[in-house]
């Protein structure tokens, strides 16, 4: 049987300190427990992501090989690379984005081009998205936390 190097030495201080006729010295105090820490403080920059769904038509979507698509006609602003703006409730642009390309989706009939804005201002009640020259989208500061979904078409 082996018995652990610290039990032995342990062991044998107590020996030690009782044969000398003196208690072992108490034991030091524990310090005060630490406050637990403040909430953290909100972010002061979020990112905002989210997609851009076109609806299909064959006047407005191509899809090119069965995964990918792109607009056309009407909505050919709406292709890999457009901008994304991320504005506050005055106007003021907060960031700058840029669409990905378009993936198909066979399911729900849709040309979808996700979108990923960093380094927005956290802290606003509102914000808006605009893609290209679509117009402004309003959503709370609420739902800028999480990915927020635009349609084009039908």
């Amino acid at each position: 049987m082996t018995v652990p190097l610290v039990l032995l030495v342990g062991a044998a201080y107590t020996i030690l300190t009782l044969a000398q006729g003196s208690t072992p010295a108490p034991a030091a105090a524990s310090a005060p427990a630490a406050a637990s820490p403040s909430p953290s403080p909100s972010p002061s920059t979020l990112t905002v992501t989210g997609q851009l769904e076109v609806s299909f038509s064959s006047d407005s979507t191509i899809i090119e090989n069965d995964l990918t698509c792109t607009s056309k006609g009407g909505y050919s602003d709406i292709r890999e690379g457009a901008q994304v703006v991320v504005s506050d409730p005055s106007g003021r642009t907060l960031g700058l984005g840029e669409l990905a390309y378009g993936s198909w989706s066979h399911q729900r009939g849709v040309c979808i081009f996700l979108f990923s804005v960093t380094g927005v201002q956290a802290g606003h009640p509102f914000y808006a998205v605009e893609i290209s020259h679509r117009g402004r989208v309003q959503y709370t500061g609420e739902q800028m936390t999480h990915p927020v979904t635009l349609t084009l078409g039908d």
